[in-house]
């Protein structure tokens, strides 16, 4: 397992493509607040903001641009923070259970 962490921008995703292609690994892009706000469907939650109170949307980086000081922040990063620990979890799972 190599996990390749980055600031946004510095070509992170290509980096660990090349790198999974060479060493034949499987590649896991990064996690994206799209896969939780885009349902399997193609509706994005986005759409549906201005029906729910502040507190009830899922925050996103549009979000915390537009006003990074506001009480979602913390959500949004506990939420990114959760994805990312599901989708480490989820590549060790894949590892144990293919050998891969």
């Amino acid at each position: 397992l190599i996990v390749v962490e980055g600031n946004v921008g510095s070509d992170k995703t290509t980096t660990a493509r090349e790198l999974a292609e060479q060493l034949g690994f499987y590649f896991m892009p990064e996690f994206k607040m799209e896969h939780i706000l885009i349902d399997r469907y193609g509706n994005d939650m986005r759409n549906f903001y201005h029906l729910f109170p502040k507190r009830f949307r899922i925050p996103d980086m549009q979000m915390f641009y537009e006003d990074p000081m506001s009480d979602m922040t913390a959500v949004m990063r506990d939420r990114i923070f959760n994805c990312r620990f599901d989708q480490y979890l989820n590549a060790i799972a894949h590892i144990l259970n293919t050998g891969d």
